[in-house]
């Protein structure tokens, strides 16, 4: 049995608007992950509307708050890079616009750099004690895929693991 609200108390349309105020609350929403929040509670389509345009007009509702928060939450807490957190925007139907306004504001490349080499340097840091070469550039790489699958540009991933690339001396690579 699942926890928590019922999946159909939002079918009175005056119960839609407070319930939505209670979601942003607890923290920012995109108005399309409301939107769809809403309608699995239940809440009429033409209600849901009606309560976003309402929370917009009066300002609870921000898509560049929204995207500034979960930009910053991504970057800071989730260790992500600009392109895996453009993409998330993307599917929470942020506009592109305000997508790249955000990005732009909290990415810069000194600072995705120094991201992705501090992810690297806490992955990699018992590196040196690992005596096969071999292990120690597997090793690297897994890092490497996993960074760039964490939306780092390949040539901040590069970066962040030349060091230890290096570290293995020209004929191992």
């Amino acid at each position: 049995m699942s926890k928590g609200r019922p999946k159909n108390d939002l079918q009175q349309q005056d119960q839609v608007y407070p319930a939505a105020l209670q979601y942003l609350a607890r923290r920012e929403y995109a108005p399309e992950e409301l939107r769809q929040r809403l309608l699995r509670r239940g809440a009429d389509p033409d209600a849901a509307e009606e309560a976003i345009a309402r929370l917009k007009e009066n300002n609870w509702l921000s898509e560049e708050r929204f995207a500034a928060s979960r930009v910053r939450q991504r970057r800071d807490l989730s260790g992500r890079g600009r392109a895996a957190v453009r993409a998330e925007l993307r599917a929470l139907g942020v506009d592109e616009a305000v997508s790249s306004a955000a990005l732009d504001e909290e990415y810069d490349e000194a600072r995705e750099a120094a991201l992705a080499e501090a992810l690297a340097d806490r992955a990699l840091s018992g590196l040196e004690a690992i005596d096969d070469p071999e292990l120690r550039l597997k090793k690297i790489r897994s890092l490497q895929r996993r960074l760039l699958s964490r939306g780092f540009s390949q040539k901040h991933v590069i970066a962040a693991t030349e060091k230890y690339v290096s570290a293995l001396g020209s004929g191992d690579e």
